[in-house]
């Protein structure tokens, strides 16, 4: 069976997976550019994940949308005939398409904005297990703790049982020093 012979037989699967492609890659170059801009004066106000989570939400929303694009298109097909009653509906499809875009995009981001904003209740739940928190990004097992350094900035350094290396914020010292006492 030639390559054709098996885009025939799966087309609609194959169509799906070229979209997909494109808005992987057309959403990566944005998230790029957007983490560029707001990085442009050196410190960025935003974080590496938000950029991505805007476009690849929009991604996402799209590819959910395409089969409901695609049986609009096939049962209202663009004509030269009745162009006035043509306009009027691609212009209800488009609205239609674009609430619904802007819904699920909203829902999406709500979803992994939920994800991030639970962090302070996860230290509340587990500080009490051993688990701390040492920077807004961090929460460390006490227990996996290899050394803990202070620079005269305030800030410090915690370095894990693993290797790896963790920033020690000095808004969350005070409270990370509670933790051994």
């Amino acid at each position: 069976m030639s390559i054709f012979e098996r885009f025939d037989k799966h087309k609609t699967g194959y169509c799906y997976l070229l979209a997909a492609l494109y808005f992987i890659v057309n959403n990566g170059i944005n998230a790029s550019s957007v983490w560029m801009e707001y990085s442009r004066n050196g410190s960025p106000t935003v974080e590496v994940w938000e950029p991505v989570t805007w476009e690849y939400s929009s991604a996402i929303s799209v590819l959910l949308l395409l089969p409901a694009l695609a049986y609009w298109f096939a049962s209202n097909p663009p004509r030269l005939g009745d162009i006035s009653r043509q306009i009027v509906l691609h212009l209800i499809g488009s609205l239609i398409f674009s609430i619904c875009h802007v819904v699920l995009m909203v829902w999406l981001r709500e979803l992994i904005y939920a994800l991030r904003s639970t962090l302070s209740s996860f230290t509340d739940r587990f500080s009490s297990k051993g688990f701390s928190r040492i920077h807004r990004s961090h929460i460390i097992n006490n227990q996996a703790i290899d050394n803990i350094r202070y620079y005269s900035s305030g800030d410090g350094e915690v370095t894990l049982r693993s290797g790896k290396i963790l920033s020690l914020s000095r808004r969350y010292k005070d409270d990370f020093k509670q933790a051994f006492c």
